[in-house]
């Protein structure tokens, strides 16, 4: 090696060591374990932590709450007499914005066939044979970002279906699958638009609107076929998870007193009760069931359903 190399050598090494001296006394400062403090300018940016060295971070802000929604309401005359009351708790709470949605008198979600009653027998109204169109066309119409669903006395009297010359109710495997079918098929409607759908539990229909319960003159007053009913809702959330809720209707009626209360005729609420009904229980569980389906959507990061100023596919996010 010539003296030049040696003289080289012995430079870079001096370098190094400085260097490493400089870097472990600027470490030794910032984490308060020994060594000199650095009396260099301080860096611009996140303040260390003066107890563990490491860097604090701002919280992030929580999420923004969600807008309020569009309700409509869908279903027979039951769910007619409730949206009365929900129209007005949402007006007068501000807490959503009530918006048409379809109810048609008569009708079931089995549509298809004969039934039967204490009043006679005779086929299903020949205008629920058509709610895909006239569901659809009020979806596409005024965009609910939750459909409330109430029907169900018109399915749980006996029924013939097409081709079936036996008369079935809930309970009967045949029947249950054709009910199932029905109420799936609902879901899925609303679910082509982003509606989320809150479907309200049967109650059970009073002894008051028969002739007696469980006989074959008014089979709809049997709790067994009401309980069944809403045993195949119950299935809903896991045949179509993330779009649909299941409000208990049935079991906040069940309370003592409140049912007779409520439904004074054993199948409605009235016109004086329908408001009840939204203040003590509907109208929070409905605006509940929107909001946490819309929080989560957005933990999933999927778009929430179109927004009230656009048309259809628009995206609140």
């Amino acid at each position: 090696m010539t003296r030049r190399d040696v003289i080289l050598a012995a430079a870079v090494a001096t370098a190094t060591m400085v260097a490493g001296a400089e870097v472990a006394g600027c470490n030794a400062a910032v984490s308060g374990t020994g060594g000199a403090t650095s009396d260099r300018p301080a860096a611009d940016g996140p303040t260390p932590s003066p107890t563990t060295g490491t860097t604090a971070v701002a919280p992030l802000p929580p999420p923004a709450p969600p807008p309020p929604p569009r309700i409509a309401v869908f279903g027979d005359s039951t769910a007619l007499m409730t949206s009365f009351g929900l129209a007005q708790w949402l007006g007068s709470t501000g807490r959503g914005i009530y918006v048409d949605g379809r109810v048609d008198l008569g009708c079931g979600i089995v549509r298809r066939g004969i039934r039967r009653d204490q009043l006679g027998q005779g086929p299903n109204n020949p205008v629920c044979q058509h709610r895909e169109h006239h569901w659809m066309e009020m979806l596409d119409r005024n965009r609910p970002d939750l459909a409330v669903v109430q029907i169900g006395p018109w399915d749980i009297i006996d029924h013939q279906l097409e081709g079936d010359p036996t008369w079935r109710g809930p309970g009967d495997p045949v029947y249950d699958a054709e009910l199932r079918r029905e109420m799936v098929a609902v879901v899925d409607l609303f679910a082509t638009r982003g509606t989320h759908v809150a479907w309200l539990t049967l109650p059970r229909q009073r002894v008051e609107v028969g002739q007696a319960p469980g006989s074959e003159s008014a089979p709809g007053t049997d709790p067994a076929r009401a309980r069944r009913f809403n045993e195949l809702l119950h299935e809903l959330p896991t045949l179509r998870p993330g779009v649909v809720t299941i409000l208990d209707l049935a079991g906040w009626l069940a309370q003592p007193g409140v049912d007779p209360e409520i439904r004074p005729v054993g199948i409605h609420v009235s016109f004086e009760t329908t408001h009840t009904q939204a203040e003590q229980w509907l109208g929070p569980a409905v605006v509940d069931a929107y909001e946490a389906s819309w929080d989560a959507r957005r933990r999933r990061n999927e778009p929430a359903n179109v927004d009230g100023a656009g048309g259809a596919g628009r995206r609140r996010e």
